[in-house]
């Protein structure tokens, strides 16, 4: 128990509407919502955390376990698996770990990056997303525009989403694309998994010759690690790692020797201590941190890890996680690169009257 225990936590689930429905293979997505966690101490110090719920019970997972848990002093495992790749415990903990870290650091009047021990400010060099899809529109329909905007307004790369058709009609969408930004930038594909292992290593090599960068879960690695073996060796880097939350899985995944990119979500699977105990196999296997999103949190927890490759982030205007209003303020570009600020905390407020506002039910309290 430290000096400054967790006394309270309060929480709820705002269902918040996107300013454009997006199609994602056969699902239509007109919100995002995410589940708000405010995390008081002893000494009256708060912060606070989100999580994407993803239709999960995120709120049921805190008020009957996590909640008494936390506030017993009890470790929260976050680490462990339940309902699938992850699930509404391994959310619900994470949110509460990373809202207590946000309160620790504020009563401390310090930065998150500098309570976790680092020296200056962490940074990364900074991807956005582009390629996302209306309903009814064509992938490859706005990826120019958007990449070449991406690359005006400052970032080092540009991520790709893709897998809604084959890796024939992604190989296109590429070529388009590196022809528009140039050789120099990063050119990330996100197949989201949509590949047979068969089929991506057939189209990898020429992934590589069209100038890609990167390309993440080419195929789904929740098929087995058997699913790394016979892969080309003329091939982009390859990144995985999204919907794990487990620390465990983490760590098989970088004993493949395949996977140069890992991509730790600290909303699935653990606050700082889940980021830190990755720490030796990281440093084992030479591969780069590259947060899944979220880089309001990430750009400080990037603080633990022996080496970080990338930053994702949206421009401006593209709001296609909900975020925008919620998290003041977002995380911006500057030279290039995503850096975490010298503000206390994770340097974000949430703003409760929204979230009270697109609530189901009113916030849960827990504790004094």
């Amino acid at each position: 128990m430290t000096s400054d225990p967790l006394v309270a936590l309060e929480w709820a689930t705002a269902e918040l509407p996107l300013p454009r429905p997006l199609q994602a293979g056969a699902l239509t997505i007109r919100s995002r919502a995410y589940c708000c966690v405010r995390a008081t101490l002893a000494s009256g110090a708060t912060g606070e955390a989100f999580a994407m719920t993803r239709g999960l019970d995120v709120d049921g997972a805190l008020e009957t376990l996590v909640a008494p848990l936390a506030l017993a002093g009890r470790e929260l495992r976050a680490g462990l698996r339940n309902v699938g790749w992850d699930g509404p415990i391994s959310r619900a903990a994470s949110a509460v770990r990373l809202a207590a870290l946000d309160a620790e650091a504020r009563a401390a009047a310090v930065p998150v990056w500098r309570l976790l021990g680092a020296e200056q400010a962490p940074s990364a060099a900074a991807l956005a997303i582009v390629g996302y899809l209306a309903p009814g529109e064509q992938p490859g329909a706005g990826d120019v525009r958007e990449a070449s905007a991406a690359i005006d307004a400052g970032a080092a790369g540009v991520k790709l989403m893709g897998g809604a058709g084959g890796p024939a009609d992604d190989l296109e969408r590429v070529a388009r694309v590196r022809d528009a930004i140039g050789d120099g930038p990063a050119l990330v594909l996100d197949v989201n998994g949509a590949w047979s292992p068969a089929d991506a290593r057939a189209a990898l090599p020429r992934l590589a010759a069209a100038g890609v960068t990167v390309v993440e879960e080419p195929f789904a690695y929740e098929l087995g690690l058997s699913a790394f073996d016979a892969l080309p060796d003329e091939r982009p880097q390859l990144a995985f790692g999204e919907i794990s939350a487990s620390v465990v899985e983490l760590e098989a995944l970088l004993g493949t020797g395949a996977v140069d990119h890992l991509r730790p979500d600290a909303t699935l699977f653990g606050g700082a201590e889940a980021w830190r105990s990755l720490g030796p196999a990281l440093a084992a296997s030479g591969a780069s941190v590259f947060p899944h999103f979220w880089p309001e949190l990430h750009r400080h927890l990037i603080a633990l890890a022996p080496r970080v490759s990338y930053l994702e982030c949206l421009l401006p205007g593209n709001d296609a996680f909900a975020l925008d209003g919620l998290v003041t303020p977002s995380a911006r570009i500057a030279d290039g690169r995503i850096a975490a600020d010298a503000s206390p905390g994770f340097g974000f407020a949430l703003d409760w009257e929204r979230v009270r506002r697109h609530a189901g039910a009113p916030p849960r309290r827990c504790g004094a």
